[in-house]
């Protein structure tokens, strides 16, 4: 990279059900040099919506986001919605876990850091199996979870040592 030039900052997608907690990190994120907040999301419903409306670099994803509404996300409208929504049905009901699974398989999906307080190592394996690229505790400092982002951003894989 040339000398005095940037690079854009990592477009961050906050997905939490606690409004409290996106509004805090798009707080912290605006004033992050390199970091960038876009909208967030509090359902899992409105995930696929917002990676297409949004194009985030990495989405901050808390793994116990509940699935709200019940009709197809827009971004996934055709004229053929009715065929397409019955058969994507269980996509749109999925976990969060179920649509880091299905969308990485699909190749659709930014890079996903799950960010939960759950510690169960079952669940944090399920993130890893299922295609996401880190799994960061709520309990970590605002500078774990940004170095976090950083490196999920960067390619690496960040998850917890087994204890």
């Amino acid at each position: 990279m040339e000398s005095g030039s940037t690079s854009p900052p990592i477009r961050v997608l906050i997905a939490d059900d606690t409004p409290e907690i996106v509004a805090a990190w798009s707080r912290l994120l605006s004033r992050t040099p390199g970091m960038m907040a876009l909208p967030g999301v509090e359902h899992v419903s409105d995930l696929l919506d917002a990676i297409k409306t949004h194009a985030p670099d990495v989405v901050l994803l808390d793994v116990s986001m509940p699935f709200s509404g019940s009709a197809l996300p827009s971004a996934l409208q055709t004229p053929m919605s009715s065929s397409l929504s019955s058969s994507l049905s269980p996509l749109l009901r999925a976990s969060p876990l179920d649509m880091v699974a299905r969308l990485t398989a699909a190749g659709t999906l930014p890079r996903v850091l799950i960010y939960s307080g759950h510690s169960d190592p079952r669940i944090i394996a399920q993130a890893r199996e299922r295609g996401a690229s880190g799994y960061v505790g709520k309990h970590e400092t605002p500078a774990i979870v940004l170095d976090a982002i950083r490196r999920v951003h960067a390619g690496e894989t960040v998850f917890p040592k087994p204890e």
